[in-house]
C-alpha cells in the first residue's frame, strides 16, 4: 500500500544576529532553554521531570529530533576565531556553550558558514576558519549535536550587495563541492556521524526589488556547477507578506495591516508559484536531495510589531506549515525562536520581547503565540499527510495527517467573522465515515483582540487562563450536534481536531521520520481525506486601504494620491485573480480612489464599490482605461457607488447646434472607463 508521507517537520531558527557581542544571547537561561527543550519534545502535558524520556521517544518514533538552524545575513559577517577579521567572533567558548545548549535541548544544530565574508581575492572560499572550527569539533567529539552546515545565506543578493567581490552562481556552487571535500577529510566520508549539507538558501522577498533573490536560474546554476549529491538538502526562503524597512521604497513600506493577516489568498498567491517552481526545479536538477523551507514568517524583515507577535499571526503559520507539506517540502523552518533577525529585533519570534538576549537586559523571555501553535504542531501531527477538501475556502483553511499518537489529526485557521459549521466525514475506501467525538485544541484571543499578544486554550477555562510556558495543553471533548451532525468553530479561531479513534489504512503503518523522507512526492499516493463543509462562513474581501490605497481628491491635481492606489488597487486584483476561489476587491470608506489604467484578469474577480465611494480616473495619467479587463472570466462589478471618468475635463467646448462636447484631443485622447478585451 503507498502511504502519503508529504512530512513537514516544523524546525526553528536562531539568527547569527543574536550573537553580536553587545547583544549576545544568554544561552543559559532557563526560560530560553525550557522553551526549545518542550518545544523539541513535542511536550503538551508539560511533564518537566520526564521530558528527556519524552525526547527520545519522539526522536526514535514518528517524529525526528528537531533541528535548530543558525544562520540569517549575519552569518556571512560571522566566523569562530578573531584571525578571521568578521564583525561577529563567536570564540570557541561561546561555540561549546551553544552546542551544550542543543545538547541539553535535545536539538541538532544546522549551522550556516560564512559565505560572502570569508572569500579569497580570486573569489574562491577562504575555508580556514571553518576548518579549524571543524577540527575543534572533532577533538571534542560534539558530532552527536551537529545535524548539518551550509554555506552561506541568501546569495542572490551577494551579486547586489557586493558586485566586484561576490561569487557567481557557479562559483559558489563549487564552494559546496569544497565544503564536502572538507567535511570529508575531517571526520572521513563514510562516517555516518559526519554532518549532512545543506543549502543555499536561495530567498524569495514578496516586494523585494532585489534581483536575482528569487531568480530561478541562479539556483539552478548553482546545483548543477555542485553536482549531484554534493547538497543533501536544497534550502530556500519564503516569507507570507512583507513587513517594514527603511530602506524600502513608500511605496512598498510592508504589509503590516491586521486585514491581510486574516486574508489566506494573500500570502498563498505571495509564496505558492515561487514554492512549487522551486520544486519543479529541485526535482530536476537536485533529484536525490530534499526540499526544505528553512526560513518562513508571517512578514519579512523582522516581522510587524504588534502583529507578527499576537495572536492573529497564527492564521499564517497553520496554513503556511499546511500547505508546504502539500507541495512536497520536507522540512519548514520557523524565522525565529527568539532574538534578533538582522538589523531589526524579531517580531515574528517564537518568544519574546522582540530583540531579548537575556533576562538582565530585557525581561523575563515569554512565549508569543505561535509558539504554541508550533508545540500543538509538532505534538499532533504526523508524518503521513492526508488530502483535505473544503467546501469554501475563502476564509477556512484545513490541513490533516495522521496523529503521532493514533489517529488522525485536522490542523484549521477560521479568519471569517462568523463561526465555521463543520462536518468531518474520514473517506475509507471510498465510504464516508462521520466523526462524532474528537479531542479539540482551540486557540482563541483574549476578548475579541486579535492583537492581543495572549492565547487562550478551548475558552482558558473559569476562570479564563491565558496560556504560559509551563500550560499543561489538554483537550477538550467536542461531540458534534447530534441532529445536524456538525461541529461549532468560533469566529476568528484556529486550532486542532483530533480523532483518535481513526483507523484509516494510511494512518496504520508505522513510518519512522527518516523512511518517510526518503519518499518521492511524485510518487505518493492519498489513501485517505478529511472532507469539510464550511456552509456559514462569510467571504472576506480585499481591500486596497490595507496595501497602501487612501481616499483623496477629485483626480483633477492626481499627484497625492493616485500612484499609491493604482499600486494598492492593483495589488488586491492580482491577488484576487490569481486565487483559487472567487474573490472580491472591496473599495469602500466613503470617498474618491483615484486611480489609473486598472487590470483585472484572471477568473472569479468581484469588484465591489460601496455606496459613497467612487473610483475616478487620473487627469491626463489613464493611458488606456480605468479600468482595463483583459483575459479574465467571470467578472462581476458591483455596489452602490461610482465608477467615474473625470470626463469634464477632458471637455474643450460645447458646440450648441449639435448639442454635444468637443473633446480636448481631436483624435479621442480621452481614456476609456470600462475596456474589455479577449475576455
Amino acid at each position: 500500500m503507498s502511504i502519503a508521507v508529504c512530512l513537514v517537520v516544523l524546525q526553528v531558527n536562531i539568527d547569527h544576529a543574536s550573537f553580536q557581542s553587545k547583544s549576545r544571547l544568554d544561552l543559559k537561561d532557563a526560560n530560553l532553554r525550557h522553551l526549545l527543550k518542550r518545544l523539541a519534545a513535542a511536550d503538551l502535558e508539560q511533564r518537566s521531570t520526564d521530558i528527556d524520556r519524552v525526547i527520545q521517544n519522539r526522536a526514535s518514533g514518528n517524529v525526528s529530533r528537531m533541528i535548530l538552524r543558525v544562520g540569517g545575513s549575519a552569518a556571512d559577517t560571522a566566523a569562530i576565531y578573531p584571525e578571521a577579521n568578521q564583525t561577529i567572533t563567536l570564540g570557541e567558548d561561546y561555540w561549546d556553550e551553544l552546542v551544550d545548549f542543543a545538547t541539553f535541548c535535545g536539538v541538532q544544530l544546522a549551522y550556516d558558514l560564512n559565505g560572502m565574508g570569508m572569500r579569497h581575492p580570486n573569489r574562491t572560499w577562504d575555508a580556514s576558519d571553518a576548518t579549524r572550527q571543524l577540527q575543534h569539533i572533532k577533538k571534542m567529539q560534539q558530532t552527536d549535536a551537529l545535524w548539518a552546515f551550509q554555506h552561506g545565506n541568501e546569495p542572490g543578493h551577494y551579486l547586489t550587495r557586493h558586485p566586484a567581490v561576490a561569487p557567481s552562481a557557479a562559483e559558489h556552487g563549487r564552494d559546496y563541492v569544497a565544503l564536502n571535500a572538507l567535511l570529508d577529510a575531517v571526520f572521513g566520508s563514510s562516517n555516518p556521524a559526519r554532518p549532512k549539507v545543506q543549502g543555499p538558501d536561495i530567498c524569495f522577498g514578496h516586494m523585494s526589488d532585489t534581483s536575482p533573490c528569487a531568480d530561478i536560474a541562479y539556483l539552478e546554476t548553482l546545483l548543477k556547477a555542485a553536482g549531484p549529491g554534493a547538497i543533501d538538502y536544497v534550502t530556500v526562503h519564503a516569507y507570507g507578506l512583507m513587513g517594514p524597512k527603511a530602506s524600502r521604497p513608500t511605496n512598498k513600506s510592508g504589509e503590516c495591516f491586521q486585514d491581510i493577516f486574516l486574508t489566506p489568498i494573500a500570502w498563498e498567491s505571495n509564496m505558492l508559484p515561487t514554492l512549487q517552481q522551486w520544486k519543479q526545479l529541485q526535482q530536476r536538477a537536485a533529484p536525490g536531495s530534499k526540499l526544505v523551507l528553512t526560513e518562513s514568517a508571517t512578514t519579512g524583515d523582522g516581522g510587524c510589531p504588534g502583529l507578527s507577535n499576537t495572536f492573529v499571526a497564527g492564521f499564517f503559520f497553520v496554513d503556511e506549515l499546511g500547505f508546504v507539506a502539500a507541495n512536497g517540502y520536507w522540512q519548514s523552518y520557523r524565522q525565529d525562536l527568539v532574538g534578533w533577525s538582522g538589523s531589526e529585533g524579531s517580531s515574528y519570534a517564537l518568544a519574546g520581547p522582540a530583540g531579548w538576549y537575556s533576562e538582565e537586559a530585557n525581561g523575563a523571555l515569554l512565549p508569543n503565540p505561535d509558539y504554541f501553535t508550533a508545540l500543538l504542531w509538532r505534538a499532533l501531527m504526523g508524518p503521513q499527510i492526508l488530502k483535505v477538501t473544503v467546501a469554501d475556502t475563502a476564509a477556512f483553511r484545513a490541513h490533516a495527517a495522521c496523529s503521532p499518537n493514533g489517529g488522525i489529526a485536522v490542523a484549521y485557521a477560521n479568519s471569517a467573522s462568523s463561526a465555521a459549521t463543520v462536518s468531518l466525514r474520514e473517506l475509507v475506501g471510498g465510504n464516508p465515515h462521520g466523526v462524532t467525538v474528537v479531542d479539540a485544541y482551540i486557540l482563541t484571543s483574549a476578548g475579541g483582540d486579535l492583537k492581543s499578544p495572549e492565547v487562550f486554550l478551548n475558552g482558558g477555562g473559569d476562570p479564563a487562563t491565558p496560556l504560559n510556558a509551563t500550560s499543561p495543553i489538554l483537550p477538550q471533548v467536542m461531540r458534534a450536534d447530534p441532529q445536524s451532525q456538525t461541529f461549532a468553530l468560533p469566529a476568528f479561531s484556529y486550532g486542532f481536531l483530533v480523532d483518535r479513534a481513526a483507523k484509516l489504512p494510511a494512518c496504520t503503518q508505522s513510518v519512522h521520520a527518516e523512511d518517510a523522507n526518503n519518499a518521492s512526492h511524485a510518487d505518493q499516493t492519498t489513501v485517505a481525506s478529511v472532507a469539510l463543509d464550511t456552509s456559514l462562513l462569510k467571504s472576506r474581501c480585499l481591500d486596497p486601504r490595507d496595501f497602501g490605497a487612501k481616499l483623496g481628491n477629485s483626480g483633477a491635481t492626481p499627484v497625492s494620491f493616485w500612484k499609491a492606489n493604482t499600486a494598492a488597487i492593483q495589488k488586491a486584483f492580482d491577488i484576487a485573480g490569481h486565487a483559487a476561489d472567487p474573490t472580491c476587491v472591496l473599495l469602500a470608506g466613503g470617498g474618491d480612489y483615484v486611480a489609473a489604467d486598472l487590470v483585472i484578469h484572471g477568473s472569479g474577480v468581484q469588484l465591489v464599490i460601496d455606496a459613497g465611494t467612487r473610483l475616478v480616473t487620473a487627469v491626463n495619467v489613464t493611458k488606456t482605461a480605468l479600468l482595463l479587463v483583459q483575459n479574465a472570466t467571470h467578472i462581476e462589478i458591483t455596489g452602490g457607488g461610482v465608477i467615474y471618468g473625470n470626463a469634464e475635463y477632458y471637455i474643450d467646448y460645447f458646440i450648441p447646434g449639435d448639442d454635444e462636447y468637443a473633446p480636448t484631443s481631436p483624435d479621442g485622447g480621452r481614456p476609456r472607463l470600462l475596456f474589455v478585451r479577449q475576455s
